[in-house]
């Protein structure tokens, strides 16, 4: 029910200000459809698949109008985020706040429907900070990109 008010709370006031400027802000609508609580329903790394991924994946998110949170089981991450909807695949840059550095995280994402997939490049094995930093800084192109980038692919569901 929350959820729901939120969201249209959202798209009332994206309204009122479509119509004052009469340009459509593609940002806020999809900025508007991402608040709320999601939970991963699969994950997948397409550079090796012998790697469990669900064991690294934190499979609770939740978005607020800029920020975000992903937690699983005592590991929590939390930061800002920000996106692009105008580029295709559509952009999504995620910046985890840890202590006093800031991680940020280049990927892609598609939203439709009550299902949202965020795909980015990492290393799921341990790596040196120079390459994690060369990793975090490649933004996918695909969502098939196959290659020596190692891609993670996550899909949520909306939380009812």
């Amino acid at each position: 029910m929350y959820v729901s008010v939120n969201l249209s709370c959202c798209l009332l006031q994206w309204l009122g200000a479509c119509q004052a400027t009469g340009v459509i802000d593609y940002v806020a609508i999809d900025k508007a459809r991402l608040v709320g609580s999601w939970k991963v329903t699969s994950a997948t790394w397409t550079f090796d698949k012998s790697h469990d991924v669900k064991s690294v994946v934190l499979t609770a998110w939740k978005f607020s109008s800029d920020r975000f949170t992903a937690s699983g089981g005592e590991k929590r991450d939390e930061g800002e985020f920000s996106i692009d909807p105008s580029k295709s695949p559509k952009h999504i840059n995620l910046t985890i706040s840890k202590s006093q550095v800031r991680v940020p995280i280049r990927g892609i994402y598609t939203l439709e429907g009550q299902r949202l997939k965020i795909a980015w490049t990492t290393a799921i094995d341990p790596v040196s900070a120079e390459d994690e930093a060369k990793l975090n800084r490649t933004r996918p192109s695909t969502w098939n990109p196959g290659g020596t980038d190692p891609t993670l692919v996550i899909t949520m569901e909306r939380e009812k």
